[in-house]
């Protein structure tokens, strides 16, 4: 048996096989970059079709109902105790306001409570954001008129509206 010839041709068959790794690592480099760009067209493709779907659809979107964020708003003025964003989704549902199911309508809420949060003082409520209304409502002042506070006979206005100096007419 010649070692010489078995040592070069297993020499040979490594530096083949050696060869041939390499250019698989190299196909496979060039084939994961094909693959990339296919997904990205793929989600293009895929968000270009909801689009089309939504345009072609009779069935207008869930979007808030009118007043949504008015009964919010009131919601949140009319108590006095924070309320989380669960609570504040429970109580509409018992208000009776329809949604696709109670995860949309609470992100729904979540979503109008964003909008308030100016108006909002933020606390913590069994582990949760909880709001309540910042600000108390005002109330606008009634005063009495000039023509009242400037009769002829020189009177006051009513007690009710206080004691007031009588106007003295130019």
């Amino acid at each position: 048996m010649n070692y010489a010839q078995s040592q070069q041709d297993a020499i040979r068959m490594k530096e083949d096989l050696l060869k041939q790794r390499e250019e698989i690592a190299l196909e496979k480099e060039r084939l994961d970059r094909v693959n990339g760009d296919i997904e990205r067209q793929l989600i293009g493709l895929e968000r270009v079709l909801e689009g089309l779907e939504f345009l072609s659809n009779d069935i207008p979107p869930e979007i808030e109902q009118p007043g949504f964020t008015e009964q919010i708003r009131k919601m949140l003025q009319q108590t006095s105790i924070p309320l989380t964003a669960v609570e504040i989704r429970d109580a509409l549902l018992e208000a009776g306001v329809k949604h696709s199911s109670p995860k949309t309508l609470l992100i729904s809420v979540h979503t109008v409570v964003g909008r308030l949060k100016s108006d909002l003082k933020e606390s913590e409520k069994d582990g949760k954001a909880a709001y309540v209304w910042k600000h108390t409502r005002r109330y606008r002042h009634v005063f009495p008129s000039a023509k009242l506070r400037s009769a002829p006979d020189q009177t006051t206005a009513p007690a009710f509206y206080g004691d007031f100096p009588p106007v003295q007419q130019k």
